[in-house]
């Protein structure tokens, strides 16, 4: 250990400081004793402490023992207002008249045989010691941050020991090193602004783990890296680190995966009325997001590199769906593990072009094409799966948002298993990143599992031919809705629909129209509900109420005095898909233009039109709004 004498001044503030330290601090349960010791006594020499052991250092060694005497005393006043219990360590007679926790001081080999790294400080949990090396304390005149970081570190598992029941029943390390990783790094940081991994480890620094592996890993590495996830529900919950007491506060007698597991949720669900499955799918979303606001060094490549090595980092490759005009629908696949999360892309392509279908004919037609916006779209996640229990564990969120959404089940339109969807508003021409966990409500029955999820966003295509149609305009319509003003599905009880007798409304209100507005399609119906997949007739109408069971409708193209309008005369409308959060279906409908009055030029559109739009929308339903008081639409 390096030789100092320190000025009389520094001395003077280092027992200012002890002095500080040993003064009585406010009780938690178990801490009858307040104060820590170091002791120059050898925890392997079977020793009683009552024997005397040193406690009076001088020169160099005396300043070293006040520094982490006082750092001690300060951790054990911070684990104490966490509500903690008291270390389990030995206690001596500090010759004082009172008692103190032993720290030894020692100068142990800096490597273990096998060449890996020895930590500056150390607790024998069988043997409940805490030892220092004396070696590497120092960094100049304070203790390094290293020793800090440890000895908050080894502090807490002597915490950790005291909660121990069966002396067999031990928990994995993912929980025991985990929970210390996490507490020894922040505490150290909170007290005495020590940060050992900043500049240098941010992924060590900010646990970057396989979370696409099961939660509870037995990887050496990744046990003490899971620390991520114990930080995060500090930060998330408002007890901060005061958690780990109602967690210890659950009796745990058995050892093993399942027993952590369970004891994890039981814990989580004791005191904060929500179980594991809940926190994981919440955590893995907010952890995605740690990159690049996070780090501590500028990242050599681009932030967006950096996000996306984070997110490869902690969930492996992340599959994209291409959500494009010649295929609207995006397909990803996800092999997912028990207890773990997963990630994957939506790309909506922004901007597509589909006008008629012919080179040459009408300016107007010409305008008439489809255009997304960078604004919000709606974006629907859908998958299917034999039980509800193996869709129920499945969460998904948008990467670094702060909560994840559970699934929406019901029974497949096909009857073959169930369907989940999940709605997120997401910006079309920019890759969307979601993560998926799988963990069941009871985590020590999640299965693995092998998803594929179906991406679909509100879309719409209309195709159609008529007579004279192609000598007037060129070709056959051959275009694209990219705006849905009316996705709507409403259901209560109104005057117009009591008087047509309808018995428990439900109203589909749709509307598909271009950005350039140039296109519409509209249809409407009053319904008794609930209405299920299946064909409906398309009817000559002004009021959807005039006409109950039967759509009614229009469809446009141009604006103002170009404006060609056919109001719909008949056709049927198919829904392969109506619930509250997809109708899916396609139309087959006859228009014809209004009667000309006296004098009007012949139009320029054909008298009727034949037109067939495919559709799939992701409505706007409020459950909770006045005009969907009563569920008449659904199941």
């Amino acid at each position: 250990m390096p030789q100092r004498n320190p000025p009389v001044t520094a001395w003077r503030s280092v027992l200012a400081a002890v002095a500080v330290a040993f003064a009585p601090m406010a009780q938690a349960a178990g801490w009858d004793i307040q104060t820590f010791r170091v002791v120059d006594a050898d925890p392997r020499s079977g020793l009683p402490l009552d024997m005397n052991p040193t406690i009076d250092f001088s020169g160099d060694e005396a300043f070293l023992v006040a520094l982490m005497e006082t750092y001690f005393n300060d951790v054990g006043r911070e684990y104490q207002a966490l509500g903690l219990a008291a270390p389990s360590l030995p206690v001596f007679d500090d010759g004082q008249g009172g008692k103190a926790y032993a720290v030894h001081l020692n100068d142990y080999p800096d490597q273990r045989r096998d060449g890996s790294q020895q930590t500056r400080a150390r607790y024998a949990t069988d043997n409940l010691y805490i030892e220092i090396d004396a070696s590497r304390a120092l960094s100049g005149s304070e203790l390094s941050e290293q020793l800090l970081e440890d000895i908050a570190h080894e502090l807490f598992h002597a915490v950790q020991r005291s909660y121990r029941g069966n002396p067999g029943a031990t928990h994995g390390d993912w929980i025991i090193e985990g929970q210390a990783q996490a507490l020894g790094m922040d505490t150290a940081r909170k007290l005495r602004g020590a940060d050992v991994h900043a500049g240098t480890q941010d992924d060590y620094r900010l646990g970057g783990r396989e979370y696409f592996l099961s939660l509870p890993t037995q990887v050496h590495d990744e046990t003490y890296r899971t620390a991520s996830f114990w930080r995060y529900l500090a930060e998330a919950l408002p007890s901060g680190y005061g958690y780990l007491a109602a967690l210890f506060a659950v009796p745990f007698e058995t050892a093993g995966e399942n027993a952590d597991l369970l004891w994890l949720d039981e814990g989580l669900r004791s005191s904060t009325g929500e179980g594991l499955a809940l926190h994981y799918a919440n955590f893995v979303v907010s952890v995605a997001g740690y990159v690049p606001g996070r780090l501590t060094r500028a990242p050599s490549g681009t932030p967006e590199a950096a996000r996306e090595k984070w997110l490869e980092r902690l969930f492996g490759s992340c599959p994209t769906g291409n959500l494009t005009e010649r295929s609207p629908v995006g397909v990803v696949r996800s092999r997912l593990q028990k207890n773990a999360a997963r990630c994957f892309n939506a790309y909506i392509e922004p901007s597509v072009t589909a006008s008629a279908s012919a080179q040459g004919g009408s300016a107007l037609l010409r305008r008439v094409r489809s255009r997304r916006n960078n604004n919000q779209v709606d974006l629907l996640v859908r998958a299917q799966a034999p039980t509800v229990a193996a869709l129920e564990a499945l969460s998904i969120g948008h990467a670094g948002s702060k909560a994840s959404q559970p699934a929406n089940v019901a029974p497949a339109a096909d009857g073959d298993g169930y369907t989940a969807t999940w709605g997120f508003g997401v910006e079309a021409g920019k890759p969307q990143t979601f993560i998926v966990s799988n963990i069941a409500g009871l985590p020590t029955t999640s299965q693995e599992q092998e998803v594929y999820f179906d991406l679909l966003t509100s879309s719409a295509h209309m195709t159609g031919a008529g007579s004279g149609l192609s000598g007037t305009i060129g070709g056959p319509v051959n275009l694209r809705f990219d705006r849905f003003p009316s996705r709507d599905i409403l259901a209560t009880d109104v005057e117009s629909t009591l008087k047509a007798g309808i018995d428990r409304p439900c109203m589909l209100r749709l509307l598909m129209t271009q950005t350039d507005g140039e296109a519409r399609f509209a249809l409407q119906v009053d319904h008794a509900g609930p209405i299920r997949p299946g064909s409906f007739s398309v009817t000559r109408g002004q009021a959807p109420e005039k006409t109950p069971g039967n759509f009614i409708g229009y469809f446009s193209f141009g604006t103002g005095r170009d404006t060609a309008a056919y109001g719909m005369e008949g056709g049927t409308v198919e829904l392969t898909a109506f619930g509250p959060h997809l109708v899916q279906g396609k139309a087959s409908v006859l228009g014809r233009l209004p009667a000309r009055g006296y004098g009007d030029a012949p139009p320029a559109w054909p008298e009727t039109l034949s037109v067939r739009t495919e559709f799939t929308i992701i409505p706007r339903v409020n459950l909770d709004s006045p005009l969907f008081k009563h569920n008449y639409c659904f199941e």
